[in-house]
């Protein structure tokens, strides 16, 4: 199935002018910065209606405010919002699911529910919800391709419920990535350190044998 193909089957089958293109971006991007978007409504409204200007710093302060404060949580909602639109697609360019082959009859792709990151930063989770047609078999037949989609080095798919499966993908092979153990250093460190103590003569001497035997006690007794 080519790329056009996947593009119009079921309810993407239709076409868009270039005005309702950029609507339909701008629309998004309200969608995925909703604290700025609704401040900036809000302060244009009380522009028009001429409000004091302490009452639009102060909404311009809250804005502020809840941005630093729902920073995490806006930003992975944000992250969440694009990665399904790249995996969804438009009506003019088929996403990852379809280009992987993963829609139904009715063009319709697994949703995804939910798109998280581990506190290392070494994997990352994805719920999906599957349509009609479209089973976990489905799902994990093209794990290999999906991890490459979504940039990992591995993934692995588990049945959360029966309509439902949880993608994990490992970005960070954490066996290359190992390290020796900083105690281990240490030991290295000491035991070389009284290599080179015992390699220098007699209790540190740096002097050649030759002479430190000149320093050696004898028995008179046994030169007699």
């Amino acid at each position: 199935m080519s790329n056009y193909e996947a593009v119009r089957r079921g309810d993407q089958v239709r076409r868009r002018t270039t005005w309702q293109i950029m609507r339909g971006k701008l629309k998004a991007k309200i969608a995925d910065y909703p604290i700025l978007s609704s401040t900036f409504l809000l302060l244009l409204v009380l522009y028009i209606f001429d409000a004091e200007m302490w009452l639009l710093a102060s909404v311009l302060l809250v804005c502020v405010v809840a941005m630093v404060y729902l920073r995490d949580r806006t930003k992975a909602r944000r992250r969440k919002r694009r990665t399904a639109r790249w995996w969804r697609g438009t009506p003019e360019v088929a996403g990852a699911a379809a280009n992987l082959g993963l829609i139904n009859s009715s063009g319709q792709p697994p949703l995804i529910r939910s798109y998280k990151f581990s506190d290392d930063g070494l994997t990352r989770s994805v719920a999906f919800d599957l349509p009609t047609g479209i089973t976990g078999e489905d799902m994990t037949s093209k794990t290999v391709k999906i991890a490459d989609a979504f940039g990992a080095l591995r993934a692995s798919f588990t049945k959360v419920e029966p309509r439902r499966v949880e993608l994990l993908l490992i970005d960070a092979d954490t066996i290359s990535q190992a390290r020796d153990a900083a105690w281990l250093s240490d030991v290295e460190d000491s035991s070389a350190g009284t290599l080179k103590e015992e390699a220098g003569g007699i209790l540190g001497d740096n002097r050649p044998w030759w002479e430190q035997e000149k320093d050696l006690p004898f028995d008179k007794s046994t030169d007699a």
